[in-house]
């Protein structure tokens, strides 16, 4: 999922392998997830995990045009890297992958949000307030990202 965020929220054109939506996983390889969707036994799934991921992610990227917005790193370590397009949208990254179903915390120093905004994740809907300094703190549960606007952009 951290990969799909950060593909449709990055500098550029996104790059989305056939398929990926629909989750095909049918062997032990990569070669064998790609598969024809028309000769899938399930219909093609408008409500997949990843089909409404995108969804979610590229409506929003066309609300705040995001091609014209620039793109700032505000933080990066070994298991974590975030970024803000303009000052509308901040990306929460992690590596720790999915099987991991514990909760990390991270303080997004700086971010682009003004002091005390109300913001909330376009993936998840929870809203939280950035911090007086301009800080966001950030908390990832098994290895899913973030993706903060303004409230009332949502």
């Amino acid at each position: 999922m951290n990969l799909i965020a950060l593909q449709h929220s990055w500098i550029g054109v996104p790059f989305l392998t056939y398929g990926t939506e629909q989750i095909t996983t049918n062997g032990p390889s990569y070669i064998f997830d790609v598969q024809p969707l028309w000769q899938k036994q399930q219909p093609y799934s408008q409500t997949s995990e990843y089909y409404t991921l995108i969804q979610k992610i590229n409506q929003m990227r066309d609300k705040i045009k995001i091609e014209q917005l620039n793109q700032i790193e505000l933080e990066a370590d070994d298991t974590f890297y975030a970024y803000a397009r303009g000052n509308q949208m901040l990306v929460a990254l992690t590596n720790v992958g999915d099987w991991s179903k514990q909760t990390n915390h991270y303080k997004v120093q700086n971010s682009t949000f003004e002091a005390n905004a109300r913001i909330c994740d376009i993936l998840n809907g929870e809203c939280t307030n950035v911090n007086a300094d301009r800080s966001v703190d950030v908390y990832l549960t098994g290895g899913y990202p973030r993706i903060f606007v303004r409230e009332d952009m949502i």
